[in-house]
């Protein structure tokens, strides 16, 4: 009753398993699988570009920590939606 949406079917993965259940459940196609792979897609892209552009201008050190910043709030926010 407490996963129970009017329209949805199925898709839902069920409580309390242990966190193995869940990191492998991202391979697979549940109502969260879209979420959770846009968010790691864009954590996977901030991480890219903050070790790719050159930071060597003090001036450019914002961007650097705005990088790092949204990588750690896409890699929290897919984790969650994963869980």
């Amino acid at each position: 009753d407490l996963f129970c949406e009017p329209y949805i079917h199925k898709g839902f993965r069920p409580i309390n398993m242990p966190y193995s259940y869940y990191v492998k459940s991202l391979f697979y196609k549940h109502n969260e699988t879209i979420n959770a792979w846009s968010h790691y897609i864009g954590a996977f892209y901030t991480t890219y570009l903050a070790f790719t552009l050159d930071f060597s201008d003090p001036y450019s050190w914002p961007l650097l920590v705005c990088l790092i910043t949204s990588t750690i709030m896409f890699f929290s926010s897919a984790t969650a939606h994963l869980m």
